[in-house]
């Protein structure tokens, strides 16, 4: 559910409250006047039943000036780059549609090279598995030789356009085009002519999804402390 604030919306979900995507605060329009303590007494105010902290700062030069203070106050600071292309993808036949619960393997690999704890990213997992669920994601897998997926995408559809949620290759299988397979097959099954993606700014991902045809429409920063 979302909530206005005096800055912009809060985006709560109850029955997941310590998954970091579906409960933070999100600072909207011209944001040059606020300073950062504000924002963290706002947000240990409105995510009080988290245990997470997490800020989304939608003006790119406010976030710019406020990420010094996130950073030097020990918080994960990261620009995203918000994303479109117009047209429909190709499909691939060696990815298949599958079960949000046949990434699970996939997901828990990836959020473990972040932090080395199997329980809680599990539990993560579990979080995201629900909340998935409702908002109705579909998954696509390429298998390897033995049928195991190596790789996997997520896919958000709309009325008007479509979401790549999450995209994950295992290291091994990297530099065969796998991650470009998933998202153009995946972009052919939603059937919109409209695609959008948030990508990090700070690493490899935008440029993956610049060669596939995305461009970037802004940038805005995501300050989050972990529990």
């Amino acid at each position: 559910m979302t909530e206005p604030w005096s800055h912009g919306t809060v985006l709560l979900t109850p029955s997941a409250p310590n998954f970091w995507d579906a409960n933070f605060v999100r600072v909207e329009g011209d944001g040059s006047d606020l300073e950062p303590q504000v924002l963290v007494r706002a947000a240990n105010e409105l995510l009080h039943d988290s245990q997470h902290r997490k800020l989304e700062i939608h003006d790119e030069r406010a976030g710019a000036r406020l990420r010094p203070f996130f950073d030097a106050a020990g918080w994960v600071t990261d620009r995203n780059a918000v994303m479109v292309r117009e047209g429909l993808g190709r499909a691939h036949a060696d990815v298949e549609e599958v079960s949000l619960l046949e990434t699970r393997p996939l997901r828990v690999e990836w959020y473990l090279s972040f932090e080395n704890d199997e329980a809680a990213q599990e539990s993560l997992a579990d979080a995201q598995d629900r909340i998935s669920v409702r908002r109705g994601m579909r998954a696509f897998v390429v298998r390897d030789a033995e049928r195991r997926p190596v790789g996997f995408t997520t896919l958000a559809v709309g009325d008007e356009a479509v979401e790549i949620d999450q995209l994950y290759v295992t290291p091994a299988a990297r530099g065969a085009g796998i991650a470009t397979r998933l998202v153009e097959t995946a972009l052919a099954a939603g059937g919109c002519s409209t695609a959008w993606v948030i990508a990090d700014d700070d690493g490899r991902a935008r440029s993956l999804y610049e060669r596939l045809g995305f461009e970037t429409v802004w940038l805005q920063h995501a300050f989050v402390r972990q529990p």
